[in-house]
């Protein structure tokens, strides 16, 4: 059955066979593939780097025609150079011999020319004995330069005169043509008008030239001195010619377009130019494929593979720049398969050979992995008994292949030590389930006592050893020991003096031994030692380790036990090598079986060690991050407290007086809060951190409003300008005083109306300044009063906008300004004085909150402010006080709080609620608070009204502060158990007695407010 089953198997030799075929097959058809890629894309690129070179040629040769022609031009531009004065006046056989020598050295040159503004004209045209050029003009054969002047003739009225004179390729004159009267006008060519309308060198739009009967350009450009303009043409003919004389031996064609994608010239082998393209049609639109597929590369200075009509072509395309404005683009195209067939046949060669290799490799593939199959069958025989467990035999198979005898032999030796490594492997997994099992302890204690007993109780566990101890570093630099597996109820007393090394103290000491801790500590190294040998891991503290065993001094040894037969202690570090602490182990052996001690042991423990420092580090940094914290809070509620020079310990009081509150409800055990309580140290932090952040949402109220001592106050007391304004009433009554004695009236009568209306006046602002102090009630009577007293006018002669901020003036922007002087109210609430509120949602869903908001943010308004009731804050400033809370939440819901600290938000942001759902900012009720919350509610208040620190108002006595609390208690406007809580506690005496004055401390009978 077996054999059946085997057989149904692929034999080695067939799938060595299989496999070397598939290689072969995959490596050609690779071979194949990339050679395509690479030979098309060399194809490619060859193209393109051939066409880009043809096209860089035409528009280099454009190029140097331009620039020469350009500063041919410029140069007959600069007046003072050509023979032409201010005055306009020419010498013209200078001007000629300059424009004739222009042309002969640039072959490439047309025409040159001067003309006026008097439609007078100079030229030199380069006909170069060219048969077309010379019937165009009507020169004589063999002339190669005609030289052409128009000038206005007074015999001829002033009317233009065109004369013409033929020159030989020396400049011999051939023959000449009488003037005769003209009507070519230079001035109202193109190229002049262009040029006197524009500063620089300028190139026309292409044009049919009078003189050579042929489409062309002209560079042109405005003299410097007089009316007149050089100009240059240039025709596209000869581009045509250099184009046709640059594809000789090449497929395809090239074109020379403008910027506007107009063709200018061009030359196409027949195959590519039908139908025919005219110059000046836009490529864009052509009917020619070939022609309109350079469209695409408008803009571009590139190569680039464009299908055509199903044939790829390579585009090549280079810039000219004709001048600053002005740009040329000469394209050369041509088919790519030209470059593609040569290397398809080189492709088909390679294939063949490819395939003739496979056909030759294979058999001797498969003879070779047949023979290779046989050599392998004695090993796999020989596995299979390994696989069943039977390591028997002692002499080792051989193979007449060399590697093969080698693994026969390795397989052997593999025979002989698996049973060693196996018992080996099992005490390592041992270890290793009892070293994670340590790190699962470890992670779960959470002091350094109760990580240190984990630590020595788990070595114990990990190496058998007899017992073991945990010396850590203390703050003074001292080894003392906090754990022992013998002894875990340690004594108070620790290991003095760690380093104890001979010659320490003075003269050397031969009595003086290393302990293994101190070995330890100023190595870093393992110590290790074997009584009677030497050591397996030498570290150089044989000598002493030897001296000390031997030696052992029960009152100066680690441990109370006798001297060991093997020692082991490891550092415990943590972080960069910093030594927190040793750990000693005595006799360990490795594990119950006695398997696994020396080196097995020492990787153990210093496993267990590098956990132990792990988990003392993380203690020590969450112990760190919470001192920290602790200090965040601190600072940040101090400048909350030093933002006010008015409220300097409030974050600082509320949360003592609510610690002790919250120390007397847990404390509680019958009762309404019996049920309360802080199990943990985590949710004393967490109620901590909540008390010192309860207004941290201060750091936005601005100090005017949450410091305003008077009604009129904003940064300052605006009741001195106030007092201002009286003054100038004043000094109208006693001016309208003397003119009504200037003007004759009686002086007693004039008096007496004057004191009258002083008193009145010094009465009206005593009543004013008195209303500016925020008392507890506002009568109606004295709103009437003050509304009648705001109601009298004085004149304002100065511009109120002078001296403003950019803030201020853009505050103003929508309120026109009034015509001086200005007859304004005593008192006003004038529009400026509100500030709007931006746009904000206090109902947003994530917040809940539930506040009535004022419409104003501010409101300035000497009477508004003037008119509030009790205190001295407006609505809007009551609001923008109250916001406070809205902005701690806000603040603290944004953290990303862990799961332990999460109740933050709560503790800091409920202290204003109340239990009948008044409160603010989400008026909850008392279904809604928690005890903690009420705990703040209390603590907040009693902390406010017994501050002498505030400026709208004394500090009040310890009477009149529980009198409120009681009223507040009697309107639900806080927890009634939490109030009587505060006063049976005594927590309120034990308070007044560190933070409040003396003279606050009157005598109280409390159980009037009991029950």
């Amino acid at each position: 059955m077996t054999h059946l089953f085997q057989g149904a198997r692929i034999r080695l030799h067939l799938l060595m066979a299989l496999l070397m075929a598939l290689c072969l097959i995959a490596m050609t058809a690779l071979v194949a593939g990339l050679t395509q890629v690479r030979l098309r894309t060399s194809a490619d690129e060859t193209a393109q780097d051939l066409f880009r070179q043809v096209a860089q040629r035409n528009a280099q040769k454009l190029q140097d025609v331009l620039t020469t022609t350009g500063n041919a031009v410029q140069f007959l531009a600069a007046m003072p150079l050509i023979g032409v004065d201010g005055a306009g006046r020419m010498d013209r056989p200078k001007l000629m011999a300059l424009l004739l020598a222009a042309v002969q050295a640039q072959t490439q040159l047309y025409s040159l020319y001067i003309g006026f503004d008097s439609d007078e004209m100079l030229q030199v045209i380069g006909l170069r004995n060219q048969p077309q050029l010379l019937a165009t003009v009507g020169a004589p054969a063999g002339c190669h330069f005609a030289l052409r002047t128009i000038e206005r003739s007074a015999a001829h009225g002033g009317q233009p005169m065109e004369s013409w004179i033929f020159l030989d390729a020396r400049g011999v004159r051939m023959g000449e043509r009488a003037a005769v009267p003209t009507d070519y006008a230079p001035s109202r060519r193109p190229w002049f008008l262009q040029a006197r309308k524009s500063t620089g060198l300028q190139l026309t739009p292409p044009y049919a030239m009078s003189s050579a009967k042929e489409q062309g350009m002209s560079l042109a450009r405005a003299l410097s001195v007089g009316d007149g303009v050089v100009a240059a043409d240039l025709v596209f003919s000869e581009f045509d010619q250099f184009a046709h004389a640059s594809m000789q031996g090449h497929e395809g064609g090239v074109l020379l377009t403008n910027g506007e994608g107009e063709l200018l010239a061009r030359f196409a082998q027949p195959a590519f130019s039908q139908p025919p393209v005219e110059r000046m049609e836009k490529l864009a639109r052509s009917a020619n494929g070939f022609f309109a597929a350079t469209a695409t590369l408008v803009g571009e200075e590139t190569s680039r593979i464009i299908t055509v009509q199903g044939r790829e072509l390579v585009y090549a395309r280079s810039a000219v720049h004709a001048t600053p404005d002005s740009w040329l683009w000469v394209t050369a195209f041509s088919p790519v398969d030209r470059f593609v067939a040569p290397l398809r046949a080189v492709q088909r060669e390679l294939l063949w050979l490819a395939v003739g290799g496979l056909l030759l490799i294979l058999p001797l593939a498969y003879a070779l992995s047949h023979w290779l199959g046989r050599s392998l069958g004695g090993l796999v025989r020989q596995s299979q008994r390994i696989q069943r467990g039977d390591f028997s035999g002692d002499e080792a198979q051989h193979s007449a292949i060399r590697e093969f005898d080698e693994v026969c032999q390795a397989q052997h030796t593999m025979k002989l030590a698996i049973r060693e490594h196996s018992l080996a492997l099992d005490e390592a997994m041992r270890q290793l389930s009892c070293l994670v099992d340590s790190g699962k302890q470890l992670s779960r204690r959470r002091t350094a006592r109760e990580v240190a007993q984990q630590c020595v109780d788990s070595a114990c566990a990990l190496v058998g050893a007899h017992s073991a101890q945990l010396w850590r570093r203390e703050s003074d630099g001292l080894l003392r020991l906090v754990a022992d597996s013998g002894y875990p109820d340690l004594p108070a007393t620790a290991w003095d003096d760690a380093p104890r090394i001979a010659g320490d103290n003075g003269a050397p000491d031969d009595k003086a031994l290393v302990d293994p801790c101190t070995a330890v500590a100023r190595s870093r190294l393992p110590w290790f030692y074997t009584r009677g040998q030497l050591p397996e891991i030498d570290l150089g503290h044989q000598a002493e380790a030897a001296q000390w065993l031997q030696a052992q001094d029960p009152a100066r040894a680690p441990t109370p036990h006798a001297a060991p037969d093997t020692l082991l202690a490891v550092p415990v570090l943590v972080g960069h090598e910093k030594l927190d602490g040793v750990l000693v182990l005595l006799d360990p052996r490795g594990g119950p079986s006695g398997r696994g001690g020396g080196q097995d042991a020492l990787h153990g423990v210093q496993s267990l060690a590098a956990q132990a420092g792990i988990v003392f580090e993380n203690l020590a940094l969450e112990q760190a991050q919470e001192d920290f914290m602790e200090a965040l809070l601190k600072l940040l509620a101090g400048a909350i407290d030093a933002k006010s020079a008015y409220t300097g310990g409030h974050c600082a009081r509320v949360p003592e007086l609510a610690r002790m509150l919250a120390e007397a409800a847990s404390a509680t055990r019958s009762g309404p809060l019996a049920d309360f309580h802080f199990s943990t140290a985590q949710q004393w932090r967490e109620f901590h951190i909540g008390t010192w952040l309860h207004d941290c949402g201060k750091v936005t109220t601005p100090e005017h409003v949450m410091d305003k001592a008077t009604k009129l106050e904003t940064v300052y007391n605006r009741i001195h300008e106030v007092r201002m304004r009286f003054e100038v009433l004043l000094r109208d009554a006693q001016i309208a005083c003397l003119e009504e004695l200037q003007d004759g009236e009686d002086a007693a009568l004039a008096y007496s109306r004057c004191a009258a209306r002083v008193a009145e006046l010094q009465a009206d602002f005593a009543f004013v300044a008195e209303c500016n102090i925020g008392g507890e009630v506002m009568a109606p009577e004295r709103v009437q009063r003050l509304e009648q007293i705001a109601a009298q006018f004085w004149w304002r002669h100065f511009d109120d906008r002078l001296g403003l901020s950019h803030g201020e003036r853009e505050h103003l922007t929508g309120f026109a300004p009034l015509p001086l002087p200005v007859r304004e109210q005593l008192l006003a609430d004038k529009p400026e004085h509100v500030v709007p509120r931006p746009p904000m949602d206090l109902q947003e869903h994530r917040y809940r909150f539930a506040m009535d908001v004022p419409e104003a943010l501010y409101h300035y308004g000497e009477l508004h402010n003037l008119r509030v009731q009790r205190g001295t804050l407006t609505p809007e400033d009551r609001f923008k006080i109250n916001e406070h809370v809205i902005q701690t939440i806000v603040m603290l819901e944004q953290l990303p709080l862990p799961e332990d600290l999460k109740r933050i938000p709560e503790y800091a942001g409920t202290h204003h609620e109340t239990l009948t759902g008044t409160g603010y900012p989400r008026r909850l009720d008392g279904s809604q608070l928690s005890v903690p919350a009420r705990i703040m509610a209390v603590a907040d208040i009693f902390e406010a009204l017994t501050a002498g620190d505030r400026p709208y108002k004394p500090a009040k006595t310890l009477s009149e502060s529980l009198a409120l609390l009681n009223r507040f208690k009697r309107d639900r406007h806080i927890d009634g158990d939490v109030f009587d809580l505060f006063l049976t506690s005594g927590v309120y005496l034990e308070y007044a007695r560190r933070f409040m004055k003396p003279e606050q401390m009157d005598a109280v009978d409390i159980a009037q407010y009991l029950g």
